[in-house]
């Protein structure tokens, strides 16, 4: 094979171009030229261009920033404008509402004011101004201080300036205004106080209601209270004295009767005698329930927690008007319930006033049949024991509309021929019971009967039972007459006569020796020359009364701190006890006495007397 490489040689044409390029030449030799030529400016003139393009650049620099510092002058100069008008907005808005407020203010019916800084009146609305009646003008000052009457202004200034002191920015007060012509108008305010950020005071608005009428009323009321009261004590002071009046001539009374009927007398003059004592102890009853009446009214009556026997009071109240039953022809019976405790803690007088009152109406109520007692158990717990009383007559019965108007005040039966005491027993009954959170009931049938019951509640008492003295025996005959008192020495401090002599009589019988003071000023000066077992002191006496006295004698201090004194009187309304134990007074017995209640308190300080008689030998 022919390795040998042949090279084709291509000819170009060798012939002139065409007639339209020849036409072309001239004007591409033309922009050569002038491209030549620009382009040698452009080397010779390029720093020129330089700086002309660097001033242009720093002047448009220049110019931006001044656009920039216009636009934000005319943006700032927009903003300003668009800030008035929206402040001018808000101001015509808040004027339109300060308007409204104070228009809403100054037509409130609350009365609403504002003081300064110093006290001065700076607005006060329509209600205020009509209410109190002041003149309010901005060209006259008008102070706090004006407003208010003289008697309170110094504890309102107090008031407001503990107020400002402790920066108490809302209290609330009543105040008295001076309006016109002087009248106080009484207001009810809130007070608000305004601080500054430095804790100054700035302003202090009142907003308050007219109360002058409320105030008003509660004056009205507090003077009748204190007329009502007034009267409560003169009416209680009347019944103390008229009670004093009337039981110191009783005491004589009953007390010669006893004397009378201890002295053996014939049979028909005892029967005068023990008529006369009847009607004696009616009308000391009627006495009773009246001053009871007025110790209720005026919430004196108080109920004590002692120990007592139930078994004894029932049975010894049972005994006592068995013989006036006896006299009517009627049956008296007691059903007693043996599972009772043995003794009790309460109040046994209250318990036997409240069994009086019912039995004692039983028997005036019934001619015929009789009347039952009736004591049962009702329910007991540990400590506690329900005990139901209650009393059954067979007498003419309370008709069904009298069933709720018995036991009001002074209410009686509508019975012409059975009209007996003071209406009050029923009463006292019922309001002895609710002092003990219970309530009287009663049932009844017009003209067969009736019975009232109730419930009580005693706390069971765990001491040993005591029987009764044999000497409260209601005619102290026996025990009377064997002289126990033999040897005893007693001052008897009495102003009235009679009764000196009765119960100086009394005294004597058994055995005491008696000497009288006329009053506590004589009793003070004897108690201190001869020795005596026991005081008996009247309360109410001339020159130096029981109270006086007995304070005068203990506070001689030794054997006459311990002297036996016994407080002997007519007077059994209000504080009288109560006052009488404070003074010293070892006990309390009141006229008019029976023998046997007399007898036992003397009996009590002797023996007592004698034991500390033996104690101090014995030593």
């Amino acid at each position: 094979m022919d390795n040998t490489i042949t090279k084709k040689v291509v000819d170009f044409p060798t012939k002139s171009p065409t007639k339209p390029m020849s036409r072309i030449e001239p004007m591409a030799k033309a922009i050569y030229w002038l491209s030549l030529v620009f382009g040698s400016s452009l080397l010779l003139f390029q720093p020129l261009f330089w700086y002309l393009s660097f001033s242009y650049g720093i002047i448009s620099l220049v110019a931006a920033g001044f656009c920039f510092i216009f636009f934000l002058v005319a943006a700032q100069y927009n903003h300003a404008k668009d800030f008035e008008k929206r402040q001018v907005s808000v101001i015509n808005q808040m004027q339109t509402r300060l308007s409204h407020y104070k228009e809403v203010m100054s037509n409130s019916k609350e009365l609403i004011s504002e003081f300064d800084s110093y006290g001065n009146l700076v607005f006060a609305n329509n209600a205020f101004i009509n209410s109190t009646g002041i003149k309010f003008e901005k060209d006259q000052t008008t102070h706090f201080d004006d407003l208010i009457p003289k008697w309170l202004l110094s504890s309102q200034q107090e008031f407001f300036r503990t107020q400002q002191l402790e920066k108490i920015r809302e209290t609330q007060s009543e105040v008295p205004i001076i309006g016109n012509g002087g009248a106080v108008i009484w207001i009810e305010q809130r007070n608000k106080m305004l601080f500054d950020s430095l804790g100054n005071l700035v302003k202090t608005t009142c907003i308050g209601r007219d109360i002058t009428h409320q105030k008003n009323t509660e004056k009205t009321l507090i003077e009748a209270k204190e007329a009502a009261i007034k009267s409560s004590l003169v009416k209680a002071q009347f019944l103390s004295s008229m009670s004093h009046e009337i039981r110191t001539p009783m005491n004589a009374v009953i007390g010669l009767i006893y004397l009378m009927l201890q002295e053996e007398p014939r049979p028909d003059q005892k029967a005068h005698l023990e008529t006369l004592k009847f009607s004696a102890e009616n009308l000391l009853e009627l006495i009773n329930d009246i001053l009871d009446f007025s110790k209720i009214e005026a919430g004196k009556i108080e109920i004590n927690a002692i120990d007592f026997s139930l078994e004894e009071i029932i049975k010894n109240i049972n005994h006592g008007f068995g013989t006036g039953a006896a006299e009517k022809g009627i049956g008296l019976s007691l059903n007693y319930d043996e599972r009772l405790p043995s003794m009790l803690i309460g109040d046994p007088l209250r318990l036997s006033q409240i069994m009086n009152n019912l039995i004692n109406n039983a028997i005036k109520f019934t001619d015929e049949g009789g009347i039952n007692i009736s004591i049962k158990m009702k329910e007991e717990r540990n400590s506690e024991v329900d005990i139901f009383f209650s009393v059954e007559d067979t007498g003419i019965g309370i008709p069904s509309d009298k069933l709720k108007t018995i036991f009001e005040d002074f209410s009686q039966v509508d019975n012409a021929n059975l009209r007996q005491g003071t209406g009050l027993g029923l009463s006292i009954t019922k309001e002895l019971l609710k002092l003990q959170n219970s309530q009287i009931e009663v049932e009844s049938t017009f003209g067969e009967g009736s019975i009232f019951y109730f419930t009580l509640t005693f706390k069971k008492s765990f001491i040993r039972e005591e029987k009764l003295d044999s000497v409260l025996i209601h005619d102290c005959g026996t025990s009377c007459k064997n002289n126990s008192l033999e040897g005893m020495k007693v001052l008897l401090v009495e102003d009235n006569k009679i009764n000196q002599k009765v119960t100086k009589k009394f005294l004597t019988k058994w055995g005491i020796e008696t000497t009288i003071a006329d009053n506590g000023k004589i009793a003070l000066d004897i108690v201190q020359i001869n020795d005596y077992d026991l005081v008996l002191m009247d309360m109410q006496m001339p020159v130096m009364n029981g109270i006086e006295s007995t304070k005068a004698i203990r506070a001689l201090g030794g054997k006459f701190k311990k002297l036996p004194i016994i407080a002997l009187t007519a007077s059994a309304v209000l504080d009288m006890k109560r006052n009488a134990i404070q003074a010293g007074l070892n006990g309390f017995i009141t006229k008019p006495f029976t023998p046997d209640i007399l007898y036992a308190k003397v009996a009590s300080c002797y023996k007592k007397e004698a034991v500390r008689t033996q104690r101090a030998v014995s030593v």
